[in-house]
């Protein structure tokens, strides 16, 4: 048995009668990688990243009632929304750590007059467990605002002020088994303004500006006055800063620089 596990930050615990069983521990999911075979070669070019498929973590999980009555209109009312909406989940054996996903199946394993017993399926995509990476201790993400437009100097993982080219050091460096989530906001006036080993914004910044990037998901893009995303991705060129294991710091290059640049990461594995 567990002490808890938690979805979206609230915990089992908080549903009375409720209790965790088990849960599987985390394996290595299938994975691959591309390769192409050469003529004449014994050995084919593989690709450096690793393509992963989601993989499923089963919760078994024990509800005890006073009467049938009573833990059915628990289950119902608690239980059940508690597990439906949820897309993280944290496992008491690995704190600091979560899972992103959804909750893809509950099924009901046995049921007597005062308990039941359930089975959830926790899909995890990635497949990896994750840490954020964030200078705010207990922060979280809110889940309907774009990361790069949470961050501050409190919720990023670093943050600094650049007036000619340097690098933007990330405590203790970068974690992990695979390059990290990277998202960043770079507030202030550039000339040109490079990021990482080839991304660059073409268009220039007379006037306080400030661009967030989501390396994740392939976006760039500003605000207007009005809250309306403006796409930047027309403006830019080269790949998105990538933060792999080991990583100490994120380059920042440029002309007329006077920017802020803020970065969040979120390890994996």
């Amino acid at each position: 048995m567990h002490e808890w596990i938690a979805l979206d930050g609230v915990k089992s615990t908080t549903i009375p009668g409720l209790a965790v069983l088990a849960y599987t521990p985390p394996l290595l999911a299938p994975r691959s990688r591309e390769e192409t075979v050469i003529a004449g070669r014994l050995t084919a070019l593989t690709q450096r990243d690793w393509q992963r498929e989601p993989a499923n973590l089963e919760i078994t999980l024990a509800l005890v009632g006073e009467s049938m009555q009573t833990m059915l209109a628990l289950w119902q009312a608690q239980a059940l929304p508690w597990l439906y909406d949820a897309t993280r989940l944290e496992l008491d054996a690995m704190q600091g750590y979560f899972f992103r996903g959804a909750v893809t199946e509950v099924s009901i394993e046995e049921q007597t007059e005062a308990w039941l017993r359930a089975r959830a399926v926790f899909r995890c995509n990635p497949p990896l467990p994750l840490r954020l990476r964030s200078g705010q201790a207990g922060w979280t993400p809110e889940a309907d605002t774009p990361i790069p437009q949470q961050l501050t100097a409190q919720t990023a993982t670093a943050s600094g002020s650049f007036s000619a080219p340097g690098f933007l050091t990330i405590p203790g460096g970068v974690g992990g088994r695979e390059s990290a989530e990277t998202y960043l906001a770079v507030t202030g006036t550039w000339t040109t303004l490079q990021l990482g080993a080839s991304f660059s914004v073409l268009e220039k910044a007379d006037t306080a500006t400030t661009l967030f990037i989501d390396c994740e998901n392939a976006q760039v893009w500003q605000l207007t006055e009005d809250g309306v995303e403006v796409n930047m991705m027309g403006v830019t060129t080269g790949d998105l800063p990538e933060l792999r294991p080991g990583a100490a710091s994120l380059q920042v290059g440029g002309q007329g620089l006077q920017v802020t640049v803020r970065v969040l990461i979120i390890e994996r594995g």
